[in-house]
């Protein structure tokens, strides 16, 4: 155990071929480790820091806004029971936040602006790791596919290889239409609650600069998208006929 921890640190320490770890004495008493207790001999693909970067800023985003927990989350739910449909999913953001800013028009657009800015500060954060991502699985792609060098230069062989990084691939592609999905809802959730504020919160050059906000992020979550759609297209090159 102590030599297996030793090799694990060593391991460790290489960087890794697009997330695709390379062969060596690691893997040699790791797969024997796993072969004597009966586990499969395939070891996972270490996340790149892309990869890990991209999967905690969809974490962060992916949080309710305003956070629902404790005496905010009973009142909601109260007053969803006492209506006779559920509160839509767009309108469930304004709701939270009036609950949250009772009695104060001002806080409560201040609170949405400051929303916005935090998920527009997020989403250049993703935006960044997303385009690494997809430029690395491009170039995993292109190893299996043959095309350019990247097939000498990264040299993954056979279908169990394929299999693990095609894995990947299509692990990162859910990371990411899962949070372009919920960006999108989000937006309507926030033009929804705009819409509402400038009835319940009449202080316009607050409530312009909201617009402005969501405006910028509208742009962002097209670009998102837009993302998303290369990354497919790379996940379609990497399916059965393709």
């Amino acid at each position: 155990m102590a030599m297996l921890a030793a090799l694990l640190l060593s391991a460790c320490a290489q960087a890794p071929d697009f997330g695709r770890e390379r062969p060596g004495a690691f893997d040699l008493v790791a797969n024997s480790v796993f072969a004597a207790a009966g586990e499969p001999r395939e070891m996972p693909l270490p996340l790149t820091d892309a990869e890990r970067d991209l999967r905690r800023i969809s974490q962060n985003l992916l949080r309710e806004k305003p956070a629902a927990s404790g005496p905010m989350a009973d009142a909601l739910a109260w007053i969803e029971t006492q209506s006779s449909s559920p509160t839509p999913g767009n309108l469930r953001y304004y709701e939270m936040l009036s609950l949250a800013h009772r009695g104060s028009p001002v806080s409560l657009v201040n609170a949405m602006g400051d929303d916005i800015a935090a998920d527009t500060v997020e989403m250049d954060l993703f935006a960044t790791a997303l385009d690494e991502v997809i430029a690395a699985d491009g170039a995993r792609a292109n190893g299996f596919l043959g095309t350019g060098d990247m097939q000498a230069t990264i040299g993954y062989e056979g279908p169990a290889a394929f299999a693990r990084v095609r894995g990947r691939v299509a692990e990162n592609g859910q990371t990411i239409e899962e949070t372009v999905s919920a960006l999108a809802a989000r937006l309507v959730g926030y033009r929804v609650a705009l819409a509402h504020a400038r009835l319940d919160a009449p202080v316009g050059d607050r409530l312009a600069v909201v617009e402005e906000a969501i405006s910028g992020m509208e742009a962002r979550v097209a670009a998102l998208d837009r993302g998303a759609v290369r990354h497919a297209a790379i996940m379609e090159s990497m399916s059965p006929g393709a």
